[in-house]
């Protein structure tokens, strides 16, 4: 399950949009502001499963 949390202008983004369809995962596209409220996201991670992304470490210890 990846959660793609960046724009098409960062090299992540093909990198976890490829990285899905290869494997067959799980593509989960939060709203643009999800990032602006860490207990909804962390909500997120939690309701979709989510075990694969990619933030800065001060947001990861937020959405943990």
């Amino acid at each position: 399950m990846f959660c793609l949390n960046s724009t098409v202008c960062f090299d992540s983004y093909v990198t976890y949009v490829f990285a899905a369809l290869t494997l067959g995962a799980k593509l989960v596209v939060p709203s643009p502001t999800a990032h602006l409220d860490p207990c909804g996201m962390a909500a997120l991670i939690a309701q979709q499963g989510i075990s694969c992304m990619e933030v800065v470490p001060a947001l990861a210890a937020e959405y943990l």
